[in-house]
């Protein structure tokens, strides 16, 4: 990938797939996978967020980096062994994770204002949200919660005022069946519907 249009195409498919896609991304965001160069890490001032202030930090800390670059090139290959560890963080479901689903859509669009005219960055971040948004709710149903918590949770989630932008721009009907279905029951705050 060279240039900006080109890398701009690489920090797209990163963040997730477009809208008709049935793949949610094509190309791996893990900071576990890839390497820069030290000088391109300096130049930009890029830093590595901690996860208690952003999820998706692996995220951010690509495209930050990719934003300072200019060039990069993405292996076909698998070079890493992912080691699934069934009581780590991101194993836990928990119940008060939806502020940080909301901070981590709004800073996508304000740390990449280069990009706030882009029609195509927008639907990538959209998705990139309703992705999150449908996973934690899968996460928050099968969570070790009493069941008030879990209702309670996933109507946080229906009323998100994140959605409604979305819903004015999002092509719903683009979807998968099931993620268009999930997408309707969340938008009419149908709790008992999702949980069951």
């Amino acid at each position: 990938f060279r240039g900006g249009a080109q890398l701009r195409e690489l920090m797209l498919g990163m963040m997730a797939s477009a809208p008709s896609d049935p793949v949610e991304r094509h190309i791996q965001m893990s900071a576990k996978v890839v390497l820069y160069e030290r000088a391109l890490i300096e130049r930009g001032g890029v830093r590595f967020e901690s996860e208690r202030r952003f999820l998706s930090e692996d995220l951010l800390f690509n495209l930050d980096a990719l934003s300072h670059a200019t060039c990069a090139t993405v292996l076909p290959d698998r070079f890493y062994n992912y080691f699934q560890n069934l009581s780590s963080i991101t194993q836990a479901c928990r119940l008060d994770r939806l502020a940080a689903y909301e901070t981590l859509n709004r800073e996508l669009g304000r740390r990449y204002l280069s990009f706030s005219n882009d029609a195509e960055w927008q639907l990538r971040t959209d998705r990139l949200f309703i992705g999150y948004l449908r996973s934690y709710m899968r996460g928050v149903v099968a969570a070790n919660a009493p069941r008030k918590d879990k209702l309670r949770t996933l109507k946080e989630v229906c009323k998100s005022p994140e959605w409604e932008p979305i819903a004015g721009r999002y092509p719903v009907r683009s979807m998968r069946p099931m993620h268009r279905l999930i997408w309707q029951l969340t938008r009419h705050g149908q709790v008992w519907t999702i949980y069951a």
